[in-house]
């Protein structure tokens, strides 16, 4: 359907903004450049990276976008609202970028080519990282916790000049009740095994975490993985593990 010249979607992408948008080359434009990062850019950023115009156009089209789902616009509690970060998250979007746009020889087994490739790999980490962020209450409602108020947010730092180790979590969801989880989401065929360098990221992320958050709040490590965790000597490090099947439970 995405790879065949002659398949349903294969001209979907242009067909879909064509449809929302009356003029939709600046929507075009800005999804292209919000595709580029994973995590999502400031306004600032997207002037930059993009050359577009900081103008009330910009501000109309990232309205629309994060008003149709393609966008989702969030801030960390250390940020100022206007440096709030938008992040891509329309699974097709992303999908499009990744892979249908990248078939400029119109090869209808591109697809059954990819599978089991580093691209078609992280895709489906990343795909899957996409599909927790979308059921926050899910996973709230698994940890117990649907009656917290909280923010839930990508987390990112960089390395530091004494050697400190940069990090980057999934999803870290910051609560009311003063416990801060620490979510690392992990995409697997069956069991997922941690490994001692699993171990020794997570111990990063939870120390950098730590240094920018309030003392009073304590921090649990959540593994989000399709099929559980295999009990080996790494297990420990997490609090609590939430599976595929509970994202769809409510």
């Amino acid at each position: 359907m995405c790879f065949d010249p002659d398949g349903e979607l294969i001209n979907e992408f242009n067909a879909l903004y064509a449809s929302l948008f009356r003029n939709p080359q600046p929507y075009i434009s800005t999804v292209t450049i919000l595709a580029t990062k994973r995590v999502g850019l400031t306004r600032e950023q997207i002037v930059r990276e993009g050359s577009i115009a900081n103008n009330g156009m910009l501000t109309q089209v990232l309205q629309d976008l994060e008003y149709c789902g393609f966008v989702r616009k969030y801030s960390q509690p250390s940020m100022k609202v206007k440096n709030c970060t938008y992040q891509l998250i329309d699974p097709y979007t992303i999908f499009y970028f990744q892979f249908i746009a990248k078939n400029v020889h119109n090869d209808k087994n591109y697809w059954s080519n990819m599978l089991e490739s580093p691209t078609h790999r992280s895709w489906s980490g990343l795909a899957f990282e996409r599909v927790c962020m979308l059921h926050i209450e899910q996973i709230k409602a698994a940890l117990g916790i649907s009656g917290v108020a909280s923010v839930a947010y990508t987390w990112t730092a960089p390395a530091t000049s004494d050697g400190r180790r940069g990090a980057q979590v999934d999803i870290i969801i910051d609560r009311n009740d003063n416990v801060i989880n620490l979510c690392e989401c992990k995409f697997s065929k069956q069991e997922y095994s941690l490994t001692n360098e699993d171990d020794m990221s997570i111990a990063n992320k939870v120390e950098r975490v730590a240094d920018v958050s309030p003392k009073h709040k304590s921090i649990h490590v959540t593994l989000i993985t399709t099929f559980g965790v295999a009990n080996n000597a790494y297990i420990d490090s997490i609090q609590r593990i939430i599976v595929a099947e509970d994202l769809f439970r409510f």
